[in-house]
């Protein structure tokens, strides 16, 4: 693998610009609505005073009542994901109509394959989080590998992005910690000052504009971090001879 990561960065943004508007659209619907509704409608658990005991409890109370939400919001999320790349990478260049009815079928195959990294991930976050952070390097062109190969199933997605990835593993983990810190923070600051409003009393009419950035700023990291999945896809490909 040649690729550099300035070349990367330079073909997202030619991503980008080429599919402004369907990838707008698409985040819109896909990542800014279900983060908005989570953040207004999904009560979040009281944890700050809780002792470890009693937050393994707490947070496993929550996610038995509120389980089902989550993952609609995962879910969600995939198909999303799965959307923009199918518009980024499919040569045909669908319409938007199209890119969803294809990854609608594609929807399975990539909740399998991300169930798949997530738990290896989770494994690996036991042992350092560094490791987990490596694994998802190794594992981040799962998706992609799916939207272009469907026919070798999720499992060999997976096997072939950490063979796109040999050798890069630490420079594919850096760009992804790179862009979700950048959207993290911003994301953060939005959520501590709607969290001041919220305990000094203020007005909800002030607070919901505060939720709106939020779930922006988180939406707009979901969407560069699939962009740049398509980006780092497109510069690691090698065109294939029956593998």
């Amino acid at each position: 693998m040649t690729w550099s990561v300035p070349a990367v960065f330079v073909d997202a943004r030619a991503l980008w610009r080429s599919e402004r508007d369907l990838l707008v659209r698409v985040a819109s619907v896909f990542f800014f609505l279900p983060t908005l509704a989570t953040r207004l409608f999904l009560p979040m658990p009281e944890v700050e005073t809780a002792d470890r005991q009693e937050l393994l409890r707490i947070v496993s109370e929550w996610l038995a009542q509120q389980g089902g939400w989550i993952v609609l919001q995962l879910v969600l999320l995939t198909f999303g994901s799965g959307v923009v790349l199918v518009l980024l990478l499919d040569r045909s260049r669908p319409t938007l109509g199209a890119a969803m009815a294809r990854t609608l079928k594609l929807l399975p195959l990539l909740l399998i394959a991300w169930t798949c990294v997530l738990f290896t991930m989770a494994l690996g976050s036991m042992l350092l989080l560094i490791v987990a952070l490596y694994i998802g390097g190794r594992a981040f062109l799962t998706g992609a590998a799916v939207v272009t190969r469907p026919e070798r199933g999720p499992f060999a997605a997976v096997m072939d992005s950490v063979r796109m990835t040999a050798r890069r593993g630490w420079v594919v983990a850096g760009m992804c910690v790179m862009v979700f810190a950048c959207s993290y923070v911003g994301a953060l600051l939005f959520s501590a000052v709607t969290l001041m409003v919220e305990r000094s009393g203020g007005s909800p009419l002030l607070q919901l504009p505060l939720e709106i950035l939020t779930a922006a700023v988180s939406a707009a990291g979901s969407l560069a971090m699939v962009i740049l999945q398509a980006a780092i896809y497109r510069a690691a490909e090698v065109p294939s001879s029956g593998t």
